[in-house]
């Protein structure tokens, strides 16, 4: 029935729609629908590929048809769009169709950067059609965190009783980090949800960013936080690859390290009945190595002379680093002393895994949210 009524409001806009082939995508939920057609019309030159999302809501449909018309964007084209449906309030997309597979699949260096350079777009384009107002909507971390030492408690996961000690240390610094994050500067629209599923190569080979839902007012540098958290899963293993012998030796075991120092990965077992939920960030991988990332105080991309880690890594920019860079070119507004602000979200949400384990029950994402917590909480709670 909502196919049959999205054709006729394309025909009341000029269009035809035929060809639909509806799909449900693993992340979508309830009545959510997606489509793949194709659409024609006088004042097109030959038909076009397009895809129909329904119901979208107000934060997608604003951002997605406003960026539409900016041609600085790189974001799809809106062809045609609605806020009713066979007489309901119901908001509706039809975009042009990319063609290809998202890039997370084969994410290169260089595909990073096209992706926070899009993103430094998307950032920038954002303010310019609308100033930056707005409270963020902030995490409830005092109870995802209560909800991780409950899960801890419980011994569901690999290495529950050095979860436990952690997660108290966090919750005794847990007033001060959040007082901190909440007071950070509002300065940046964040896409809020930049992984490889959420970009595709255009035919010139530029990257599009889709999937605006999630757009949100907030600081610039938590879109970089969330690429690096989502491949957390991976940032270990694969490094392993070429790994020098002060690191995890393993590659090819994805549940130990087989390394003769203990880390939190080598506390995993290699199956446990808790890890059913999802491999959070499979889907995302690349090769990068996170750990030159989690820098101590100051610029995140600061060079540390006696630290072997530090200057293996020092030929690849911190995905940080990055995006400031780009939003430097573009003439935004770039704090440079954000190492410490991005170190204190890391603490957070690395505390709040095992609250999420359904989904990001991964040993690896776990061991490595872990090893964050213990590496850089000192730091922070000072």
């Amino acid at each position: 029935m909502l196919g049959d009524a999205v054709v006729r409001a394309c025909a009341d806009q000029g269009f035809t729609l035929d060809h639909i082939e509806w799909f449900r995508s693993d992340w979508q939920r309830g009545g959510g629908s997606t489509g793949f057609a194709t659409l024609r019309s006088a004042s097109l030159e030959s038909p076009i590929p397009v895809v129909i999302k329904l119901p979208v809501g107000p934060v997608e449909k604003r951002w997605t048809c406003a960026l539409s018309d900016d041609p600085l964007a790189p974001t799809p084209r809106v062809l045609a769009h609605g806020d009713e449906l066979a007489g309901t309030d119901l908001s509706w997309l039809v975009i042009e169709r990319i063609p290809g597979a998202p890039v997370g699949h084969d994410l290169s260096p260089a595909t990073i950067r096209q992706m926070l350079q899009a993103c430094a777009a998307v950032q920038a384009r954002c303010e310019a059609h609308a100033p930056v107002i707005g409270p963020p909507a902030e995490l409830p971390f005092d109870r995802l965190i209560d909800k991780s030492r409950q899960v801890a408690k419980l011994g569901v996961i690999a290495g529950a009783q050095v979860w436990a000690h952690a997660l108290r240390d966090v919750a005794r610094a847990l007033p001060t980090l959040v007082k901190r994050w909440n007071g950070r500067t509002i300065n940046a629209w964040c896409h809020g949800d930049l992984h490889g599923g959420n970009a595709l190569r255009r035919a010139d080979g530029s990257i599009c960013l889709i999937d605006l839902a999630l757009i949100h007012p907030g600081h610039w540098l938590e879109d970089a936080l969330y690429l690096e958290r989502v491949t957390w899963s991976r940032s270990i293993a694969q490094t392993q690859r070429t790994a020098p012998v002060d690191s995890p030796a393993s590659a090819n075991d994805t549940h130990q390290i087989g390394s003769q120092e203990a880390t939190p990965e080598s506390r995993l077992p290699q199956h446990h009945e808790g890890w059913r939920g999802k491999q959070f960030g499979e889907r995302h991988a690349f090769s990068h190595h996170a750990d030159h990332l989690h820098q101590p105080a100051g610029r995140a991309d600061r060079k540390h002379k006696h630290d072997n880690r530090q200057s293996r890594d020092s030929q690849t920019p911190s995905l940080l680093s990055q995006l400031a860079s780009f939003r430097r070119e573009l003439g935004l507004a770039c704090d440079d002393d954000y190492g410490q602000l991005a170190n204190i979200r890391r603490v957070l949400m690395a505390a709040c895994a095992p609250a999420w384990i359904e989904r990001e029950g991964n040993p690896r994402h776990l061991a490595h949210a872990l090893e964050i917590i213990e590496r850089l909480l000192p730091q922070v709670a000072r």
